[in-house]
């Protein structure tokens, strides 16, 4: 039995309050009052604090609704038109860049539009192929303002001729002048230069750049080459001065990219081809191009785009007509039309229509050029009241026809018809010293030029813009026998 067991309640209970007033005192406990005293009932629990719940957050202070984004700047189309234009190569450029290539007359627009207020600049970046027209641009620059650009124009046409030559049959040599551009007047280049092997020259080509001149030697059977001095028009022989050619050469021309020249041969009766080096202008004779012409050829012409070659056979009374190999310069395609007694050929500036004259017939034949270069004979009429038509000539614009009269010592004037082609009746222009031989004329259109075989002397005429007459004459001595008249730019 335990202490407990025997112990009287009232001790238990003293001995317990006891033990709680000494807890109380020593502090222990967390349920005592303010006295001290301990509280045996239990106290009310706390209730636990609710979590604050988060705030919205504030709207953001009115900033506005968005504008739109900002209009782009306006921008405008820049463009204009060309004229006067043969061939392909041309391209036009706008401040320097934006490409355009143009291949024939019409209006025409740059890609990229120009912005309003900001500079536009339209220049000429590679001149045409056919160098026989040079592209200038006028109304080219400016600023742009608020509305399209049209007023840009680009003239295509013939570059002025500085100076002229003038082969001498005689005495072998080739006089050489410089041309007034105000006047047209003739100023000698120096003494006439001797024509070397090349003897009893007859006829005479230049390069379409200015950059040679090629002289036939009739009796020799050859061809001179001469470099022409761009400052003073000069003859200086090259470094290869003689190139082989068939028998009795007696015309030259020289297709109008510059790239080939071709001879006809009247003893021989053949057409000889050369290719044409592009920065010497050197010849070099291509044997696949040599090909029959008809009898005694005394005459070769170029059609204005370089595609057709026409020979005048006085002998066989024919023109040959060939086809060129735009990429070799071969000629090929030979067939022929029938014409009385040819002995020169002119093509008029638009490549539309071909004059073949005779002085042995006195006669003048126009033909109709087709699209396959086809000849056919719209017209054929005498030469009166010319007794002898030599050489002839058209004004640029096509308007006018000139034919020398080496019987009648004059020149004839035809008006031609720019819908069909016809010439006019001929209207002796003037009356010139004996045996006029050639004439040419200037690529403005404000003079002609023509070699006198009988006074040795070659004069130069103003034309009339309207009636295409000539007048106020002045001449230069040339060298002996003075037999063609060529013009170099």
């Amino acid at each position: 039995m335990t202490l407990s067991q025997h112990r009287p309640s009232h001790l238990k209970l003293a001995l317990l309050g006891g033990l709680m007033l000494t807890l109380s005192a020593c502090g222990g406990g967390g349920g005592g009052n303010a006295n001290g005293l301990f509280m045996a009932f239990p106290t009310t629990p706390t209730t636990p604090t609710t979590p604050n719940t988060p705030a919205a957050p504030a709207a953001p202070a009115d900033q506005g609704t968005p504008g739109a984004p900002p209009a782009p700047a306006a921008s405008y189309k820049v463009g204009g038109t060309v004229s006067g234009l043969l061939g392909t190569g041309l391209v036009l450029q706008n401040n320097a860049g934006d490409d355009i290539a143009i291949s024939a007359d019409g209006s025409f627009v740059f890609p990229t539009k120009v912005a309003d207020a900001a500079g536009y600049a339209v220049t000429v970046k590679t001149q045409p192929r056919i160098l026989t027209r040079e592209c200038t641009v006028t109304n080219g620059s400016g600023t742009v303002a608020a509305a399209a650009v049209t007023a840009v124009a680009v003239v295509c046409a013939p570059p002025a001729a500085r100076f002229a030559y003038v082969v001498n049959e005689s005495d072998s040599t080739v006089s050489a002048f410089s041309i007034d551009q105000g006047t047209g007047e003739l100023t000698s280049v120096g003494a006439a230069i001797a024509s070397g092997t090349t003897a009893a020259p007859r006829a005479m080509a230049v390069h379409p750049l200015g950059k040679a001149a090629y002289v036939l030697g009739s009796s020799a059977s050859n061809m001179r080459q001469f470099s022409i001095d761009p400052a003073t028009g000069a003859l200086t022989p090259m470094a290869t001065p003689v190139v082989t050619t068939g028998l009795g050469p007696e015309s030259i021309a020289v297709e109008p990219t510059g790239r080939f020249a071709y001879v006809v041969n009247k003893n021989s009766q053949q057409l000889m081809t050369y290719s044409i080096d592009p920065v010497t202008a050197a010849l070099t004779f291509e044997g696949a191009g040599t090909y029959g012409t008809g009898t005694a050829p005394t005459s070769v012409a170029i059609d204005a785009l370089g595609r057709y070659i026409y020979i005048a056979n006085s002998g066989s009374d024919t023109i040959s007509v060939f086809s060129i190999d735009s990429s070799t310069g071969l000629p090929g395609g030979n067939s022929f039309v029938s014409t009385l007694k040819p002995e020169f050929i002119a093509i008029d500036p638009s490549g539309k229509y071909l004059y073949a004259t005779s002085a042995t017939s006195n006669t003048v034949t126009t033909f109709a050029i087709g699209l396959t270069g086809a000849l056919t004979q719209i017209d054929g009429r005498s030469g009166a009241p010319a007794s002898a038509l030599t050489s002839m000539a058209l004004s640029p614009n096509g308007q006018f026809a000139y034919a020398t009269d080496l019987g009648g010592a004059g020149l004839q004037v035809f008006q031609v018809d720019g819908l069909t082609g016809l010439l006019g009746p001929a209207v002796s222009g003037t009356t010139l010293d004996s045996a006029p031989t050639s004439v040419v004329v200037a690529p403005q259109g404000k003079f002609a030029y023509i070699a006198n075989l009988g006074s040795n002397k070659v004069f130069a005429y103003r034309l009339d813009a309207m009636t295409g007459l000539p007048s106020s004459g002045t001449s230069q001595p040339t060298g002996v026998g003075p037999r063609a008249v060529v013009l170099s730019r």
